[in-house]
């Protein structure tokens, strides 16, 4: 795996959201030796704004288009492990661009550990409904 990874120089990982990407993310970039990017607080940083505030200031299209553009300012990283968002393989567009020239990893849990992971702060879009969450994670 060590080879394929450093072949490729970047690796991304994808998943619902609680499902441990920037966790996951900051082991495996330690590890190879590589920088960790998590677009979700890249994205908060360069707006300002919280995703929840994204979200619902924006909607759901547009707080998509920020992701695909997050994507591609990621998309010639070298060296470098990526926690996406919880949507950015929702579009094809985006996650193409993910993928590009990456190993992507898929992690999955089921939805009691996904609900037990993720507060119930309201800074995750979606998350406080539990037959929302369980639609999305079937999707």
């Amino acid at each position: 795996m060590r080879e394929l990874v450093e072949a490729v120089s970047r690796v991304v990982l994808v998943g619902f959201m609680g499902s441990g990407k920037s966790a996951v993310g900051r082991a495996l970039a330690r590890r190879l030796g590589y920088r960790f990017e998590d677009m979700d607080r890249r994205i908060e940083r360069r707006t300002g704004r919280s995703i929840a505030a994204i979200f619902e200031e924006q909607g759901e299209e547009s707080f998509r288009e920020v992701v695909r553009r997050e994507a591609q300012a990621l998309s010639d990283a070298a060296r470098c492990v990526v926690a996406t968002g919880g949507w950015a393989f929702a579009r094809a567009e985006t996650r193409e661009t993910l993928q590009s020239g990456a190993v992507t990893v898929w992690l999955q849990c089921d939805l009691e550990t996904l609900l037990r992971r993720i507060p119930k702060d309201g800074r995750r879009p979606k998350a406080g409904n539990h037959v929302i969450m369980q639609a999305l994670l079937a999707e």
